[in-house]
């Protein structure tokens, strides 16, 4: 009996897990999220949070997403393999629009404190991403005060600003997704037609605890413009290289997830059988906060060619009126 009811709940949670991921993979964070709106979600938040141990909500990718990586990695074998090979024209910093959604259920002095983070916060994903060449324009900061959404249980329906090409970063109170164990979730690029508004769901959501540095926001952003967990497929036994994140210099690695509690001293080494070290400083693994400093130049030339392939075009879209550069604050509590 206690068999049975221990496989009972693990296809449940699998069932569970498996909805979310179909709907984030599809470009649909905000379904994803109230995938778990449930009644009993809060009741399942720890009272003592480990921040430490706190993971990536953005699954593996569907076969798709698959495709379309390996037609780019195809492609970008005939592009420049390194910095000093590019053109200016290559080089070209790509400017995003941004808008940033502080959701809440707390009181206006908390609201406050958020929204002054925000300044460091974007300095730090500008920095970050310099190097891969690009740069994140804020036009907006919105307060939204619901219980449900502050959750990150849904609202993206209701709060996006922008067209596809346009960055929402939603910075809520906790995820009540993966046992509230996830820092932050992010939607993936997709080709969609210029006229589709199947986007809404669309834009990285971040607990608000993570925003005083800027390395989960960096992440998660990560996979926004398209780039995989550099530990994806992990490494096989017989020495093949199993494609992993598809990006050309991020040599296969075993994710060792929090266990790490310092930086790594970069001798780590965990697919012996295949060239490269871990790299335990991408911004794409998972790192102790303040660890991780770098994409590599395969991860940039992957995030714009991405950027140009599912993005871009729909720049010549016209844009949400609500778009404009704004700070304001709403309530809508439920």
């Amino acid at each position: 009996m206690i068999l049975y009811l221990a496989i009972v709940l693990l296809a449940l949670a699998t069932a569970t897990y498996g909805s979310i991921a179909d709907k984030l993979h599809h470009g649909n964070l905000d379904a994803a999220l109230r995938t778990r709106e449930t009644p009993q979600a809060q009741e399942t938040v720890p009272s003592q949070q480990n921040e430490s141990n706190l993971t990536c909500g953005t699954g593996p990718p569907d076969q798709e997403f698959k495709d379309l990586l390996k037609n780019m990695a195809e492609g970008e074998r005939g592009q420049p393999q390194k910095r000093s090979e590019t053109t200016d024209a290559t080089n070209k910093t790509i400017v995003v629009d941004a808008h940033v959604h502080i959701v809440t259920n707390e009181g206006r002095t908390v609201q406050q404190q958020r929204e002054a983070q925000i300044p460091a916060l974007m300095e730090g994903i500008n920095e970050n991403f310099a190097s891969a060449g690009f740069r994140f324009d804020l036009q907006s900061v919105n307060v939204t005060v619901n219980r449900a959404w502050s959750r990150g249980r849904g609202g993206q329906h209701r709060l996006r600003k922008g067209n596809y090409s346009a960055l929402n970063i939603y910075i809520v109170d906790g995820l009540d997704i993966l046992n509230n164990g996830a820092a932050g979730i992010s939607s993936i690029p997709r080709r969609l037609p210029l006229n589709a508004r199947s986007f809404v769901g669309d834009g990285t959501t971040i607990r608000a605890s993570r925003i005083s540095t800027s390395y989960t926001a960096t992440h998660e952003i990560g996979h926004w413009l398209g780039l995989l967990h550099t530990y994806e497929g992990g490494c096989a036994e017989d020495g093949r290289d199993p494609g992993g994140d598809f990006v050309f210099d991020t040599p296969a690695h075993i994710e060792q997830g929090f266990s790490v509690h310092a930086c790594a001293d970069g001798t780590a080494d965990t697919c012996p059988l295949l060239p490269g070290l871990d790299p335990v400083k991408n911004f794409m693994n998972f790192v102790k906060d303040g660890c991780a400093n770098e994409f590599t130049f395969g991860q940039g030339l992957r995030m714009k060619n991405l950027w140009k392939e599912t993005r871009e075009p729909h720049r010549v879209a016209p844009a949400d009126a609500s778009s404009s550069s704004s700070s304001s604050t709403t309530s809508n509590n439920m």
